[in-house]
Formats: C-alpha cells, structure tokens, sequence
C-alpha cells in the first residue's frame, strides 16, 4: 500500500473534516510540527487513535525547519494510526481549524517543541558538545 495517499492538501481536506464537525465520522484533528518524526510523536498518536477515532494529523509550519512538510507528512502517513495527512494551508492552519469545536481538535506544538528540545539535548550529551 502506498501510504502518500493518505497526504491532502487543504483543497482536498474539506469533506474529511466536514464529516467531524458534522458527527457523521468519530475522531480528531491533531495539529503539530512533528519535526523531526520520534517514537514519541507515534506512541501519542496511537494513544488518541485508541480513544478518539479516526486521526487527521494537520501539519503545522515550524518556526525553524529540520525536515521538510513532505517528508514529514509522508513519514506520519506510515504511521496505521494516522488516517489522513493535511499538508499546511496557505492561509495558515488558524484559520482553516476555526470552523472546528474546540473538542475536536487536540494541539500538540507546545509538545513538539520540547520533544525536539529534548532529542537535541540528548544527542549533545552523547557527543559532549
């Protein structure tokens, strides 16, 4: 199976959030950098699938950039937890999440900042810089 199906852009997203906000489909929005993709990222993944449904993962642009939108989008679409893959819009993801209910969306940049400040930690520690 070629999971770069599971990749939208915005155009394409309307009917899969369309059917959250309307309670015809169960499951979340999850917003984030995911940059760089960790175990950690697919382990809470997994966590919300087993509780919320159906996982689109909406990617946000991250202030300083490790891997591309691509790869990271295409690297989350490997994931089984992950149903759907926004690519971020044009207009910025703000706007194209405000006609959700709060309780369908779950944000996790404050998270992703401090996994990636945390891998970097690491990583300096092991090579003594």
């Amino acid at each position: 199976m070629d999971t770069r199906t599971k990749i939208k852009s915005w155009a394409e997203a309307g009917e899969l959030i369309g059917s959250l906000s309307h309670g015809t489909a169960k499951g979340v929005v999850v917003t984030g950098f995911f940059d760089p993709l960790l175990a950690e990222h697919a382990l809470r993944l997994e966590e919300i699938a087993s509780v919320r449904g159906r996982v689109i993962v909406a990617l946000n642009d991250a202030p300083s950039v490790l891997l591309p939108v691509r790869a990271r989008a295409e690297l989350l679409a490997g994931l089984r937890s992950v149903d759907s893959v926004l690519l971020p819009p044009p207009g910025g993801l703000q706007a194209m999440l405000a006609g959700l209910p709060p309780d369908l969306i779950i944000r996790e940049e404050t998270c992703d900042e401090r996994r990636r400040e945390n891998l970097i930690r690491r990583v300096r520690q092991k090579h003594g810089i």
